[in-house]
């Protein structure tokens, strides 16, 4: 190697510089052959030591970029975690969870309301599309179920589950043969959208004697309706005067089985709305339900991933 690729001579002891015109000689130079290896190491021209520290910085960098890249991409892309994933946790589209209704179900949106619940339990599993509306009775469903469906639903595919839950309201502005004319209209019509999709029925929970909404006596007779709906259309009910009061074992009379002081902790001081310990309620006979009719509608399944 010419000596005139160095600022310094080999021999000065000086640090020595390259100029980039040498470094590719560097890899190639021959080392002078003499005394043993060490000897011949140190002996070795500075273009030679050079050459292999460059080698050493440049093994090591690949080794690391390799570790790097297999710490940082390996779990994502080759790792074995994920090298089977659950074919339920990725489906892309398990179908929606339609909830329909007035207030008890809007509010059901509060930190562990029902509906915050059933969409906590149905993470990565369904996507729930809350849709209850304050003050709305079934006179004025009948109208909204079409654009609800069409602006809610995603088009081509069937939902997982929808429930209504109305009949407050109705105590209040409806008669009884309205609400029965008004309910079989709505179930008819998503029924003709989605035959196959179950459709669950709440019964409107139990009032308070004294709030300024309905007196029981009239949410009691809807609640009779709803019951004699399930039946004639072929759709589940759950029955929420029972859930209510758990004492009653046979069908609920009225004169026989009301008693406001049990459901004073499940509403709030309105008589009407559901506190948590009556959204709990609601959760629970909904949760009961699904896992003895539609098991694989049951929520929670991936609920660990909330922890």
């Amino acid at each position: 190697m010419d000596d005139s690729e160095f600022t310094d001579s080999d021999t000065t002891g000086q640090a020595m510089f390259l100029r980039p015109s040498s470094v590719s000689k560097l890899c190639i130079s021959k080392p002078h052959h003499h005394g043993s290896f060490t000897r011949k190491l140190l002996s070795h021209d500075k273009s030679t030591l050079a050459c292999y520290l460059i080698g050493i910085i440049l093994a090591t960098g690949l080794i690391g970029s390799a570790i790097f890249a297999t710490v940082v991409f390996g779990f994502g892309v080759g790792s074995t975690h994920l090298a089977k994933p659950d074919p339920d946790f990725y489906r892309p589209n398990q179908g929606q969870v339609l909830l329909l209704g007035d207030s008890l179900t809007q509010k059901g949106m509060v930190q562990n309301g029902w509906v915050s619940r059933l969409a906590q339990g149905y993470v990565c599993q369904h996507d729930v599309l809350e849709r209850g509306y304050g003050g709305y009775n079934s006179r004025q469903w009948v109208d909204l179920v079409d654009p609800v469906i069409r602006d809610s639903v995603t088009p081509g595919t069937l939902p997982a589950l929808i429930t209504i839950l109305l009949g407050t309201n109705d105590a209040y502005t409806i008669t009884a043969s309205e609400f029965r004319s008004n309910m079989m209209t709505i179930i008819s019509n998503i029924k003709s959208k989605f035959p196959s999709t179950p459709l669950v029925l709440f019964t409107p929970p139990p009032p308070l004697g004294s709030n300024i909404f309905a007196s029981p006596d009239k949410v009691y007779q809807l609640y009779q309706i709803t019951l004699d709906i399930g039946v004639s259309t072929a759709s589940h009910v759950i029955d929420l005067w029972k859930s209510f009061f758990p004492l009653v074992q046979t069908d609920f009379v009225f004169s026989r089985d009301y008693n406001s002081t049990v459901i004073q902790d499940l509403l709030l001081p309105d008589g009407v709305h559901l506190s948590i310990s009556g959204n709990s309620i609601v959760y629970t006979s909904l949760y009961n339900f699904l896992n003895a009719t539609f098991p694989n509608l049951v929520p929670g399944k991936y609920s660990y991933l909330l922890n």
